[in-house]
Order: C-alpha cells, then structure tokens, then sequence
C-alpha cells in the first residue's frame, strides 16, 4: 500500500530511523558548544527570546495549546534581561 508521498507505507518506519541514525552519528562528531542565548548573555547582548520563545508560544497559544514550562522559562529569560521586558498577549 502507497501512501500519500507514493512511498510503500511499511518503508516510512525504516527511512525515518536511518534519518535518526545519520543524525545522531553526526551529533557524535561534533564538539561541545554553547548555544548562542548562553554566549550572547556572558557577553551581556541581547538574547533572543521573542525569535526562540515568544513566537512559538504566541502561535501555540493562537491554536489553544499551553506550554507551561516553556512559559516559564521565557519569564525567567526576560527576568535576565530587563530591556526585554514584553508581556505575551493571550
């Protein structure tokens, strides 16, 4: 049976765990970073927390879907960055 991609449905299970594979095997490659909202508060520029945050949480909150815990990490981020204060509009 095809499927609406025209691929065989009983292929999608293996195509998506040799995706997974590949990634993580490139994700073992790479060096330990620091993700960028880290290194922009070290240096005290401004984070990105609307772009990483706000949206995502403005455009869940338009569908009806809560992200308690992602709300409260975006009030804890802006508590670090005073000048960023925003309120999200519900």
């Amino acid at each position: 049976m095809r499927n609406s991609f025209g691929y065989a449905s009983w292929l999608l299970p293996m195509f998506n765990t040799m995706i997974w594979s590949w990634m993580m095997a490139d994700a073992e490659k790479m060096k330990p970073y620091a993700p960028s909202m880290k290194l922009d508060y070290e240096q005290g520029s401004p984070m990105e927390i609307e772009a990483i945050y706000g949206t995502p949480i403005r455009m869940a909150r338009s569908k009806g879907i809560g992200m308690p815990e992602t709300e409260n990490l975006y009030q804890q981020l802006l508590d670090l960055n005073p000048e960023q204060q925003t309120e999200l509009h519900t």
